[in-house]
């Protein structure tokens, strides 16, 4: 089975989807080195890693299932609320990370509606409660205490929220705080990895109300009867955090955005800490200088129209090299980019400093662009010298994503990394293979293929091996895909076989069984009770016939690194049809290497 081919056209066409060039999938079907390497173990037959894989399988499904909130409680709209003590953790946890960055809220009449809703919940908007629970799960996601809410709670509040804004009345709610609840839905979707393969739909969505609500026109062409002053940077916020939504959503399914450059004419926010001085004079707003809670949205929103430009481009199905216009849209976002890493230097010194999280968050949100937009050509560099920019621009992005270890950073940073799918995760797939494609080529040719290369391979192999944990506790707290982990562990494999000299295929079988062996050891400890998995039935590791045909539809698509879309990075692996090998013991598993 070969992967999919489209004729004349860019993209991957996988389980009647078509994924343009920025999905996770483009990256790891472009001459990968590794995935080669995997695929010809594969064809030359490795039942051991079969029975591993069937097992990981069905153990992931058995963990789903217990994750699958209950239907009675969704249908009796039970909130499932924690603690007053906890429920104030999660809505900090959320208040100072996320919310300075996509500024959905308007706090200070949350914080009103917040209290009223714990001293008469009757008394509260109906649409406050969707909202005050999706705050929660996104607040899980970036918690760095102890709060005891469960990844099945989670999914309820998210699904609960859908429940309500698909609601058949729905469209009589057009109104503010229905739009944050929109924004906070999706929010919450990407920051918990939930329902991950409709988000780019639920964005265009979410976009199409926006402009009905004609947030994409500047406040100020209304009267002032109209809209308050304040009102106006209201509108101003949300439309910025409505385009930052639809962008990056756009980015993870490789489509193109629904709104071009020239489609509204709203400015980006105002400069300004406290939405109630807007009832002072002007002078109010402060320069760009002067680092405030809106400063960071600033940046994203200035960024957002080559941003567009760049996924426009990126997701052309249309054949071509185009290199120069690439380059000029790499140039303007590049200068972009400079003028906030400018601005963040300075704000670093100010009396309220900008925190490490929104600098961790802006360099991912604006790297993952420059890497979706080089890789291509970056890949052609060992055979053309005239892509040796892209080369340099792609290895310096991926090494910014990679290094130091997300473990080292910022500690809600890294529960968001931890938890998150997307741009929290796709991102570091990509910047994980491009490096290994790099010391893989680069040995090939016995010479460097930069003329100052940017860091040596030990800090290449390093970067990979320092984001190794985060893949396996992915996998401990909540993910249920182990082709992530699976993958890390066989690029590291590969790039340090290949930097010294040894047998690559022998390093990738060790990788593949050994990752997989841990991740059935995380799979199987997340299990409340007995796992049928290990009652095997007379027909294989199912209790059904497993054949071939089955696996593949599992790698084609069932699942991903955790978004629901196809596993085509995994098509074309012929492995061999038969039971499944016991259950490795943690010993037998070993560790995954670099751990």
């Amino acid at each position: 089975m070969n992967p999919p081919v489209l004729r004349g056209i860019r993209g991957t066409f996988v389980k009647g989807q078509l994924f343009g060039e920025s999905h996770w999938t483009s990256f790891l079907t472009k001459a990968s080195i590794a995935i080669e390497g995997i695929r010809d173990i594969a064809k030359e037959g490795f039942s051991d890693a079969f029975g591993l894989l069937g097992k990981c399988k069905a153990l992931a499904r058995e963990v789903k299932s217990q994750e699958i909130p209950d239907g009675d409680k969704l249908r009796e709209r039970d909130l499932l609320l924690p603690s007053r003590r906890v429920a104030d953790m999660l809505v900090d946890s959320y208040l100072q990370s996320l919310e300075t960055i996509f500024q959905i809220l308007d706090i200070q009449e949350f914080q009103r509606l917040y209290e009223q809703y714990w001293r008469d919940p009757a008394s509260a908007p109906s649409g406050f409660q969707t909202s005050m629970t999706l705050i929660f799960a996104i607040g899980v996601s970036v918690c760095t205490s102890d709060h005891g809410v469960s990844r099945k709670t989670v999914k309820h509040w998210v699904y609960l929220a859908s429940e309500w804004l698909n609601h058949p009345r729905a469209k009589m709610r057009l109104d503010l705080w229905s739009l944050r609840s929109h924004c906070l839905w999706l929010l919450a979707r990407q920051a918990n990895g939930v329902d991950g393969k409709t988000t780019a739909l639920s964005a265009g969505s979410l976009v199409v109300t926006a402009m009905h609500m004609g947030l994409h026109v500047d406040p100020t062409h209304l009267a002032e009867s109209q809209v308050t002053r304040e009102e106006r940077e209201v509108r101003r916020r949300l439309w910025a955090a409505v385009l930052e939504l639809e962008l990056q959503a756009t980015m993870d399914s490789g489509g193109r955005p629904l709104v071009r450059e020239d489609d509204y004419d709203c400015a980006p926010p105002s400069n300004i800490n406290d939405l109630t001085k807007l009832a002072a004079p002007a002078n109010s707003i402060l320069p760009m200088e002067r680092y405030t809670q809106s400063s960071i949205q600033i940046l994203l929103a200035r960024g957002l129209p080559i941003r567009l430009k760049i996924v426009r481009f990126v997701n052309d199905f249309r054949q071509g090299v185009r290199y120069q216009e690439a380059l000029a849209l790499s140039k303007e976002l590049v200068e972009e980019m400079r003028r906030g890493n400018t601005l963040i230097e300075g704000w670093r010194k100010s009396a309220a400093p900008i925190t490490q999280f929104q600098i961790e968050v802006f360099n991912v949100l604006m790297h993952r662009f420059l890497l979706a937009l080089h890789y291509s050509y970056a890949l052609k560099a060992k055979d053309e010298p005239l892509f040796y920019y892209s080369r340099k621009v792609c290895l310096d992005s991926s090494l910014t994503m990679l290094s130091p270890p997300v473990s080292q950073r910022d500690p809600a940073f890294y529960q968001l990394a931890l938890h998150g799918r997307s741009a929290f995760q796709d991102s570091y797939i990509a910047a994980a293979n491009f490096i290994s494609e790099y010391i893989s080529a680069e040995q090939a040719s016995n010479t460097h293929l930069l003329p100052s290369p940017s860091a040596p391979d030990s800090a290449l192999i390093a970067a990979i091996e320092g984001h190794m944990p985060l893949s396996l506790a992915r996998i401990e707290i909540g993910e249920t895909n182990v082709k992530s982990h699976l993958l890390y562990c066989c690029l590291l494999a590969h790039a340090k076989a290949v930097q010294a000299g040894t047998d690559a295929k022998e390093a990738l079988r060790s990788a593949i069984n050994s990752s997989l062996g841990d991740s059935y050891t995380a799979l199987r400890a997340r299990l409340e009770g007995p796992s049928p998995v290990m009652e095997m039935g007379a027909n294989g590791m199912w209790g059904e016939d497993v054949s071939l045909e089955n696996l593949f539809n599992w790698l084609q698509g069932e699942d991903d690194l955790g978004t629901g879309e196809g596993g085509a990075w995994m098509n074309g692996l012929d492995w061999p049809a038969g039971n499944g090998a016991a259950a490795p013991t943690p010993a037998a598993a070993g560790g995954a290497p670099g751990l």
